[in-house]
């Protein structure tokens, strides 16, 4: 730092704002002067004066907390304010999809947008926090290819796995890349999927790839490009997803309570079809992918809501809740 000019004290009280007052933390110019002299800067109240004078010119909101020669200066306000990054915290700490030292990586460089003093705060612990976090140190990378990859319409190609019972790599198509065009990146059940074509899965409109399980995604622009059929609603698809398995949308016909109108609300949204029957139940319509994680959902909340259509819903939903009460020597196994 240059040494006693007032480009380098600039800078220097900049720095000290920045990094050591808060609304609860200000600083009297005697000790604006201290501190700056244990940075090599020495600097006159009158040259405070002006300085802070250019600083607020400058756009830092600097103020003081009252009026006189006892006035104590501090940094208002920031590019983000501690609220907000209190949660932006708790949402760091909350993801599966970063490794522990990735997280602790990004708080850190979240905590240098407050004070000091206001860093403290930051070090929270969230109950609930998952106790998994992904072993995938390049999640971040994969990430960054796919959103390339959707801006560019450019086919992604990856190895993809599954990890095994004794924990070991499972590669699927015997290691060999996969090719899919994508459509876009969805988060659920705590982890970020990808969303695209497969010629792997001809016969699914959408296939789903779990991102942290995505090893050396890179672009394929040499692959033709298949765009996403005309009509096919990525967001209502998602909404009707209960696992992240592929497959058809279908409308399903709910008869619900009030109390199962509220969790319909909640998980499909406002907009979904109502009608009103006169002994004061609802009959409402909503689009799901079905399959056994939808089936149990609907029989879990069976107090409050019934699957009654389409008919094959109905039976495959039968089967499903008979299947889940026979013996374990007839459970059918996956052929996979």
């Amino acid at each position: 730092m240059e040494q006693n000019t007032g480009k380098g004290r600039l800078l220097c009280l900049a720095k000290l704002f920045w990094e050591q007052t808060d609304e609860d933390h200000a600083l009297s110019l005697g000790e604006l002067q201290d501190r700056l002299l244990e940075m090599g800067q020495k600097a006159q109240r009158k040259a405070l004066y002006s300085d802070i004078k250019a600083l607020q010119d400058y756009g830092l909101d600097i103020l003081r907390t009252n009026p006189g020669r006892d006035c104590r200066y501090f940094l208002a306000s920031r590019l983000i304010e501690l609220p907000q990054l209190k949660l932006l915290v708790d949402a760091v700490n909350a993801s599966a999809v970063l490794t522990r030292r990735q997280s602790e990586q990004l708080i850190e460089q979240l905590s240098g947008l407050v004070s000091r003093p206001q860093r403290e705060q930051l070090r929270r612990s969230l109950i609930g926090a998952p106790w998994w976090k992904t072993p995938n140190n390049g999640v971040y990378y994969t990430i960054d290819t796919i959103y390339q990859a959707l801006s560019q319409q450019s086919p992604l190609a990856f190895c993809y796995y599954h990890y095994g019972p004794f924990h070991q790599k499972v590669y699927h198509q015997d290691h060999h890349e996969i090719i899919c065009s994508p459509y876009g990146l969805v988060y659920r059940e705590e982890h970020y999927y990808l969303l695209g074509y497969s010629a792997s899965h001809p016969d699914q409109p959408v296939c789903h790839f779990r991102v942290d399980r995505m090893e050396g995604a890179h672009l394929a622009a040499q692959q033709p490009f298949r765009p996403k059929a005309a009509g096919l609603d990525l967001e209502q698809y998602s909404a009707g997803l209960f696992s992240m398995f592929g497959g058809q949308l279908s409308r399903a016909r709910i008869r619900c309570t009030e109390t199962g109108l509220k969790i319909l609300y909640d998980r499909f949204g406002l907009d979904i079809p109502v009608e009103f029957f006169e002994d004061g139940s609802y009959l409402a319509l909503v689009e799901v992918v079905p399959g056994p994680v939808f089936y149990g959902w609907v029989m879990g909340l069976s107090r409050e809501m019934r699957l009654t259509g389409p008919q094959e819903l109905v039976e495959e939903c039968q089967k499903l809740a008979r299947l889940s009460l026979s013996p374990w020597q007839e459970l059918e196994t996956d052929p996979e």
